[in-house]
């Protein structure tokens, strides 16, 4: 019998809603998520010392989807740091020449801004202000201010990360056509429904009523930063003791596991940007937006700076 592997991979963009989409697509049952659902396998051009899994090997992948039942005919890798990666989307065509591939996108301005508050929540970023770190970014591609706890300093390099457009056209340059369906957090939105139904359709699966889990917050933060210091970025010899405690948290009593996040952590509000910071993020995003219309056909120009100004 032939061992399942991975065929639908989720590759981003990060906080686009890739996580409302993958909690839906799970219910299906033909589909099998794996844990954890992010491993970055295939971005071998960036560090994962501080994720969930250390998975090193192809056999070690591979195993993550070998407790799919009989039933499961799709395998889904939901890495989004596969959009951002300049090797990823090559070597799983490599691997998987006909693997389907789904990109989420959302305007850049506001992507950039939730991103910036997961990396404070991850402990890449010790700057609490967004526009403190989005100033910081020329400094930090030096190696300059960089915290102590980021291992990664391309993680807080706001405008690289975010330049969507660039990461859309890089991946419809390798992906073949007719495997690749482009989604958009605005339609999770309107109506999720239809949308879990057109992914449904682009991946081949029988018509299920997937329930909508509503759009996830993304702005939160910790309560108690020292013991959250020791969970997101524990010393190197702690770390695979922490992702065995990481590991039965999350995949136990799902009851239990938001009642742990209620205790350790709370929302956090989003700073109100002034009009000059924000046409200082159109003019650098503005032109991704662009090149998303021109490559997906769609009209964002509510995106735009003359739409949100």
């Amino acid at each position: 019998m032939t061992k399942p592997q991975p065929n639908v991979f989720i590759l981003g963009a990060p906080k686009c809603g890739t996580t409302n989409l993958v909690r839906a697509l799970e219910k299906h049952s033909q589909v099998f998520l794996p844990y954890p659902k992010e491993t970055g396998f295939w971005a071998n051009d960036m560090y994962h010392g501080n994720d969930v899994s250390s998975v090193d090997t192809l056999d070690e992948y591979l195993e993550l989807f070998a407790k799919a039942g009989p039933e499961k005919t799709h395998f889904i890798d939901g890495s989004v740091v596969y959009l951002y990666s300049k090797v990823a989307i090559a070597r799983i065509l490599e691997f998987r020449p006909k693997a389907k591939f789904i990109i989420m996108l959302r305007n850049p301005v506001e992507q950039v801004q939730s991103w910036h508050q997961e990396q404070v929540f991850n402990m890449n970023e010790d700057q609490f202000d967004f526009w403190t770190a989005w100033q910081l970014q020329e400094a930090r591609g030096r190696s300059e201010n960089v915290p102590s706890t980021c291992e990664d300093a391309s993680r807080i390099l706001y405008t690289k990360h975010s330049s969507l457009g660039d990461q859309l056209e890089r991946a419809m340059a390798l992906i073949p056509e007719g495997q690749l369906f482009v989604g958009f957090i605005d339609d999770i939105r309107v109506d999720a429904r239809h949308f879990y139904r057109r992914v449904s359709d682009f991946l081949g699966l029988p018509d299920e009523d997937l329930e909508d889990i509503g759009v996830t917050k993304a702005s939160h933060q910790h309560r108690f930063r020292t013991l959250a210091r020791l969970y997101q970025a524990p010393p190197r010899r702690l770390a695979p003791f922490v992702r065995l405690i990481k590991k039965q948290i999350r995949t136990g009593n799902k009851v239990l596991l938001n009642m742990i996040k209620g205790t350790l952590t709370k929302d956090l509000k989003r700073p109100k940007l002034t009009p000059d910071q924000l046409a200082e993020l159109h003019g650098v995003f503005d032109p991704q937006t662009q090149k998303l219309e021109q490559l997906t056909g769609r009209d964002l120009s509510d995106w735009r700076m003359e739409a949100t100004g």
